[in-house]
This record gives structure tokens, sequence and C-alpha cells, in this order.
């Protein structure tokens, strides 16, 4: 889920706070008063809202915060907006919108163990058998390249000629599982390249910009990793922006081609933004 600014950290603490102590009007008051006044509130905000509202039936209402999901580009879902409107849709008895957006977070993010219960436990016909094989699929890779770290890059770059969904989503979760005990040793940077590639490939941008400025951490002059952010949106609470960073590597690599071109687009994408 996209990283909250420290005012509207504090605001949603606000409204949650309100509404677990006895007073749930004035948190759903609160929150409708900002997603109503404010077209950037974040998606926590959002999700916060239609949840009160499902709660005591409103269910209409909660699908229209979240802005009809199933009629929405699903990637720019998150996981934790995805089940809400899951739920909302199955009360609606709107089943297969319900169970498009399931294939879809299960296609996004069941490499996480929390999402693939979940949609097991829809218990939808061609969801049944997905979730638990996706889960031990990823642990027992894990347990494999913890041995050998060095085949992940291959692996990648079979996944980006060929993606598959099942292999793709277990690569991840395998991946995510091993990073952190390769923190100190040569491999970090390309486990961290790894799932920035992942993320985008499945088309959660947000997950990819924030393993691509970790990676750019550990290796500040990462041309693969300045190209992706040259595709995806700035996140400053995330990261610098593409444009600082695409400067950065450029300056560092003039003979690279690539990477200039995408100075120079990304310099004019955003001018074109301030316009």
């Amino acid at each position: 889920m996209p990283q909250l600014a420290p005012h509207e950290h504090d605001r949603l603490n606000r409204a949650q706070t309100l509404a677990t102590s006895g007073e749930p009007d004035r948190a759903e008051f609160e929150l409708q008063a900002w997603c109503d006044n404010d077209e950037q509130a974040p998606v926590q905000a959002r999700v916060a809202l239609a949840a009160l509202l499902a709660r005591r039936g409103e269910l209409l209402r909660a699908r229209v915060v979240l802005g009809e999901p199933h009629r929405r580009d699903t990637h720019a879902m998150d996981a934790d907006e995805a089940v809400l409107a899951i739920g909302l849709l199955l009360a609606a008895e709107q089943e297969q919108e319900a169970y498009r957006l399931a294939a879809w977070l299960h296609h996004l993010h069941g490499h996480n163990p929390v999402v693939s219960r979940f949609v097991q436990l829809l218990d939808m016909p061609g969801l049944r058998s997905l979730p638990d094989t996706a889960y031990r699929h990823a642990t027992r890779l894990a347990n494999e390249l913890v041995a050998n770290p060095g085949l992940v890059p291959s692996l990648i770059f079979a996944q980006k000629q060929a993606p598959n969904t099942r292999t793709l989503s277990a690569l991840r979760g395998a991946v995510r599982h091993i990073v952190y005990q390769f923190e100190a040793t040569e491999h970090f940077a390309s486990l961290l390249q790894a799932l920035a590639d992942m993320a985008e490939l499945v088309g959660d941008e947000q997950d990819a910009l924030r393993w691509a400025h970790r990676g750019l951490q550990v290796d500040p002059y990462n041309a693969s990793l300045a190209m992706l952010l040259s595709r995806i949106e700035d996140n400053e609470a995330v990261g610098p922006p593409a444009s600082q960073v695409l400067k950065r590597v450029s300056l560092k690599f003039p003979e690279y081609p690539d990477v200039q071109r995408a100075f120079a687009d990304r310099q004019a994408y955003d001018r074109r933004k301030t316009a």
C-alpha cells in the first residue's frame, strides 16, 4: 500500500481511533469529508471509509467510495482495497466480478500467504486449488534458491521472455523470503533488482518503485533500476524522482545511449506534466 505523508498518517490514525473507541459515526464523518474534499485522498482513507459503510450495510455507498471497483483498472488497486472490494461485490451478489478481482489478487499477490489464504477461503470455482499450491511452490523454491542465489537473474530473464503467472508468483514469494538473508553479500543488489523487475512484470508499480529505490541505495549507479524508474510515476515518499536518478547514472555512464535517451525523455515528460 502506498506510504502516507506524516499528516495523512495522523489523520488516518485519528479516524481509526474514533472507529475503535465507540465513535464510528464521527470516524465516518471525518473520512467522508476527507475523501469528498481531497481528490488525492490516499487509498487507505477510502478503504477505511468503505469498511465502515459496509459494516452497517451501506454496500452501494461503500462501492461508490471505492470507485466501482469492477469498472476500474485493477492494476491501480492494492491488496487491501481488492480484498474489501471482493467482499462488497459478493455481498451484492456480483460473483462474476468478484471472481475477476480474486483472480487478479491471486495473480499479483499470490506469493503473500495472507492473500493466498484469503483467496482459498473464498472457495470459488477455478480458484480453489491455486493459492495453497502457489504458496507451497514458493516455499520450496525459496529453499532451493538459498543454496544458489546466483540463479535468480537467469530465472528473471526467462520470465521477461515468456512470463508465466504461477511461476512469477512463486518466484516473487521465494525471493522476498530470502532477500535479506543475503544483505551482506554480493547477491543482495541482484535480488533487489529481481524483486523490482518482477513487480513491474505483473503491473505492481508501487512495489517495483519500492524495490528499485532499495536497490539504488545499495548500487546508486545501477542503470537497469534507473531505467525501470523511468517507466513509473514518481513517489517522493518512496524515493527521489526518476529524472534525478537518471541524471546521476547518465553522468556516470555517458556511453550508455539507452540511459541518455531515457533521461531526455523523462525530462520532457516532467516538463509536460508541470506545463
